[in-house]
């Protein structure tokens, strides 16, 4: 009710603040207030100006869009495509600002239902080329930003390029720099055409249009090319791969790249195949890098199998060999106990931590806050063990935060900036370890001095660090079998490995 009030009461810009939804000709015909603000001819969806709300629904434009929206801001959206049917309504646009986004490819008809425009953004995208006919329409165009893409190449034919649609006595600003452009045989024109929007007062900075290939004119600007001595030759070569895919082993979520780096003049166009069949690259999880090189975001089973790269140019073809890619299934995301895991899905050096009551086998493995108890033994102690027909201990509670010599070790560890830097070397540490020996010659009921070298060790690990803490045993002359050995540290709830040396001497290493 009060919505309704609001619309009928404000104009629409107080209603976009008053009534948390704004109007277009008394409509609610744009997308939800925390994605876009909008008057009767704006639609402003740059995150920037929303506190960082951007709309990124699905990673497309907005809809629906109204015929009277002349300026349509769609600034830092992470948008992918950008297609005609999505601008169809838009026929008043007359500023279309789709800068800092991810576009790659453009088609020709994208803007063929915008014959009014008269400012394009297309900036800060990973455009590579622009198809031969995209102005067709834009005879109105005064702005056309390009600057800081990939653009390698531009294409032409005959007379014909793809800025011949721009009408010169229109046109007041064009940027191109910040782009990657290979000066071979089909960018031949564009020197001559950049010197004409120089003379014209049109080519912004033009000092900084510059190739990047081939290396002799590297940093050289288009409109200095003719002036070099002796002059550039635009000679082109067939393809060729100079980088080829290679048999890969991966793990599944993980990232891979299989490689394609080419070489020709023109650049060679760079198409991937997955056992024969053409890969459909959707610049989201199947990507195609600056040097035509794959690459595969979280990687899945599906993703397994034989590649290779076919490049053209206008010169020729090339192939590369075949490579398989191997996908190993992580564990971690299965539903059922595998790999290092100690119990479902948690635990072990590659998944997450496991919840109370579920398998450890040291407090690594369980949530923070929690720790690896014996199954049999739920109360705060040095160290836990579980049955002797049960390998794993269970993750618990912690009762007594800080009271044990184990926990305050275990807290000072997780304090330091590198928990991995000097271990023995910190005297607060080093105090804790000397403790700890007077505590294990308690648990064992042992003299003094049948324990010696009490030290702790730590070890890089995937998801936290490894900490072990050992020390050697002696009998003192009274021989003692490693099964005498383990039996006495499981009475003082030590759980750890021995290692025998069957002479009386053994280390025993405890790992938390």
């Amino acid at each position: 009710m009060m919505k309704s009030w609001c619309r009928k009461a404000l104009p629409a810009l107080l209603a976009l603040l008053v009534c948390g939804t704004a109007v277009i000709n008394g409509q609610g015909s744009c997308p939800p207030s925390d994605h876009c603000l909008c008057t009767a001819s704006l639609m402003n969806c740059d995150p920037s100006a929303l506190g960082g709300r951007g709309w990124v629904y699905n990673r497309t434009m907005p809809s629906p869009i109204s015929a009277t929206v002349q300026t349509l801001i769609v600034t830092g959206n992470d948008l992918t495509t950008l297609l005609a049917e999505e601008l169809r309504n838009a026929t008043g646009l007359t500023k279309l600002q789709v800068d800092n986004n991810r576009l790659k490819y453009l088609s020709v008809d994208t803007f063929k239902y915008q014959r009014s425009l008269q400012e394009l953004d297309l900036s800060n995208n990973h455009l590579r080329t622009l198809p031969l006919g995209i102005f067709a329409n834009m005879t109105s165009l005064t702005s056309l930003s390009l600057h800081s893409n990939w653009i390698s190449t531009l294409p032409a034919e005959g007379v014909d390029h793809v800025f011949s649609d721009l009408v010169l006595t229109t046109l007041k600003k064009i940027t191109l720099h910040g782009n990657s452009l290979h000066c071979d045989c089909t960018l031949q024109w564009l020197p001559n055409y950049a010197t004409t929007l120089v003379a014209a007062g049109i080519l912004d900075q033009p000092g900084q249009v510059q190739c990047q290939l081939p290396a002799r004119v590297t940093g050289v600007a288009l409109t200095q090319l003719e002036t070099l001595t002796p002059r550039l030759v635009y000679n082109c070569t067939q393809p060729a791969i100079v980088s080829a895919p290679v048999e890969s082993v991966v793990n599944s979520t993980t990232s891979v790249t299989l490689s394609c780096a080419t070489s020709g003049s023109p650049v060679p166009e760079v198409a991937w195949y997955q056992d024969n069949a053409r890969v459909d690259i959707d610049y989201y999880r199947l990507n195609l890098a600056q040097d035509g090189s794959l690459v595969i975001s979280d990687s899945r089973h599906s993703d397994e199998g034989n590649y290779h790269c076919n490049v053209t140019n206008e010169k020729g073809f090339a192939a590369s060999g075949v490579a398989f890619l191997k996908v190993d299934e992580v564990t971690c995301f299965n539903q059922a106990v595998g790999g290092d895991e100690t119990d479902m899905d948690c635990g072990g050096p590659l998944c997450n931590p496991c919840a109370l009551t579920q398998k450890c086998l040291a407090d690594r493995d369980c949530v923070d806050s929690s720790v690896c108890l014996g199954s049999h033994q739920l109360t705060s102690s040095l160290l836990y063990v579980s049955s002797a027909n049960d390998r794993y201990l269970t993750c618990a509670p912690n009762e007594e935060p800080g009271t044990t010599l184990l926990q305050r070790l275990r807290a000072s560890l997780r304090g330091r900036d590198n928990p991995l830097e000097g271990i023995n070397g910190t005297e607060d540490l080093a105090a804790l370890v000397q403790e700890l020996h007077g505590e294990i010659i308690t648990q064992l009921e042992v003299p003094r001095s049948y324990i010696s070298n009490v030290r702790l060790e730590a070890q890089a690990r995937h998801r936290r660090p490894l900490y072990k803490l050992r020390f050697s045993m002696s009998s003192s002359g009274a021989v003692m079998t490693k099964t005498s050995l383990e039996r006495q540290l499981h009475r003082g709830q030590l759980h750890g490995t021995v290692a025998y040396s069957g002479t009386g001497n053994s280390e025993v290493q405890l790992v938390f």
